[in-house]
């Protein structure tokens, strides 16, 4: 069962929704009014941003989270609490309160943004402040898209996402990595999984787990 009980009573979904959701959602509207004109240079930056941040996401999930490491011991720390809320088998939260254990944490938001902000300076810095905000709007647009996702793998069975094919494929690729005995191993992308994990080899479909489960 999801530990419900141990949500801070003061905690609120919506809050921390407007939050995580909210800021990335500000930057690209940012970015939006201060793009003036997307060119090449702009549209070649934007799929270098996607293409990259398949893999990226992959990796910080797989190595930073996953791995003990005293630089990423915070984030192993703190993913580690995540796993351990939906370590009974349900990964399905009751209610959106159980939006606590999903989401980027509080603490983790504003040194997310300023991450993000670091390379779209480097890039601003060589292709021109186009490029800076074609960057960091396309990271924040993906961010959103990985929140949202993993969002969907956790949301409440109530919600009925399962009959929708590409979420179904989703909630079932992260359902797998949950399991005690896989979230070293396997599906570690989250947004973008089932292209990530299929070219680095660590895809593991339900059924295969579950023929690996009855050969043991």
């Amino acid at each position: 069962m999801v530990p419900m009980h141990e949500i801070p009573s003061r905690y609120s979904w919506w809050l921390h929704c407007l939050l995580s959701l909210g800021s990335c959602a500000a930057i690209v509207v940012a970015g939006a009014f201060n793009v003036s004109g997307m060119g090449p240079t702009e549209w070649l930056t934007v799929l270098g941003t996607v293409l990259f941040f398949i893999f990226f996401e992959n990796a910080v999930h797989r190595f930073a989270m996953h791995r003990p490491s005293k630089i990423f011991r915070h984030l192993l720390l703190q993913h580690r609490w995540h796993h351990d809320a939906f370590s009974g088998g349900q990964t399905a939260i009751p209610d959106l309160r159980g939006l606590h254990f999903v989401l980027i944490p509080f603490t983790n938001i504003v040194p997310v943004v300023i991450a993000c902000a670091v390379p779209a300076s480097l890039v601003g810095a060589t292709l021109g402040k186009n490029a800076f905000w074609a960057h960091l709007a396309t990271v924040m647009l993906l961010i959103i898209a990985y929140e949202t996702v993993h969002l969907c793998a956790h949301a409440p069975e109530s919600w009925g996402l399962r009959r929708v094919p590409f979420l179904r494929v989703a909630i079932e690729h992260h359902a797998v990595h949950h399991h005690p005995d896989m979230w070293m191993k396997a599906n570690f992308g989250m947004a973008f999984g089932e292209i990530s994990d299929r070219i680095l080899g660590t895809k593991v479909t339900a059924r295969q787990y579950e023929e690996s489960r009855c050969r043991t």
